[in-house]
């Protein structure tokens, strides 16, 4: 088992313009994040059973989130499609991963996490 609570997800907020909270769940606007095995949108559980668990990460381990032209969300565990985790998503987003409550990282484009 991987020892970190781990969330990764998008936003709608620029890196620049955003006050950080402790925690990505704690936006409540322009936030989609896997967390768990669940689904959350802007701080609200909206799907509690979606894909692999992320508590059962282990060294070695990726995760990936894209969203399509069709703005469509998706998350990937070790090149491994979850499934559909949200439609509509805005075009502009930027990725977010958040281990133990601290974000470490808003990147724009595309991004996988490799656990070393």
């Amino acid at each position: 088992m991987f020892p970190l609570l781990m969330l990764s997800g998008v936003t709608t907020h620029r890196p620049t313009s955003l006050e950080y909270p402790c925690t990505m769940t704690n936006v409540r606007s322009g936030t989609w994040m896997m967390t768990g095995n669940g689904i959350m949108h802007n701080g609200q559980s909206v799907i509690d059973e979606y894909g692999q668990s992320l508590d059962r990460l282990k060294v070695g381990d990726r995760v990936g989130v894209l969203r399509k032209e069709n703005g469509d969300l998706h998350f990937y565990v070790n090149s491994i499609d979850q499934g559909i985790a949200s439609s509509d998503v805005p075009e502009a987003v930027y990725g977010v991963i958040d281990c133990e409550f601290m974000i470490i990282a808003l990147l724009k484009g595309a991004f996988a996490l490799l656990l070393n």
